[in-house]
């Protein structure tokens, strides 16, 4: 293996691991974000609410491609 191709290596290591986990907080962010009721200070966590919001879908979508 050259120094490019390691270099090259390394790089795509890299940038698949911050993809995944910049998706993985996609997530963490669109289902607390979802589940907050700022109006009555209180969590849901219904999958039936999450599904409501726009951002949910956005996220699926974005997770598939």
């Amino acid at each position: 293996m050259t120094d490019r191709q390691l270099v090259v290596s390394v790089f795509e290591r890299h940038h698949r691991f911050a993809g995944w986990l910049g998706l993985l907080f996609t997530w963490v962010f669109v289902i607390l974000g979802d589940s907050y009721n700022s109006e009555t200070r209180s969590w849901n966590f219904d999958g039936a609410a999450i599904i409501r919001h726009q951002d949910f879908w956005f996220t699926l979508f974005m997770s598939i491609l």
